[in-house]
């Protein structure tokens, strides 16, 4: 009984390190992209501004 206990705890940390882990490499990611969104815009803003 000891054993299933303390298995079900570790698999309830695990899972947790691994839903924490997803959540911050996910906000990483969509900060990364509309950086690189925004990036874009202003250089074709620029380019355009550029050719008037």
């Amino acid at each position: 009984m000891r054993g299933v206990i303390t298995c079900s705890g570790i698999i309830v940390v695990i899972a947790l390190i691994v839903m924490i882990h997803a959540s911050i490499t996910g906000n990483n990611i969509r900060r990364d992209e509309v950086n690189r969104s925004l990036d874009g815009a202003m250089d074709f803003a620029f380019d355009r501004m550029g050719d008037v």
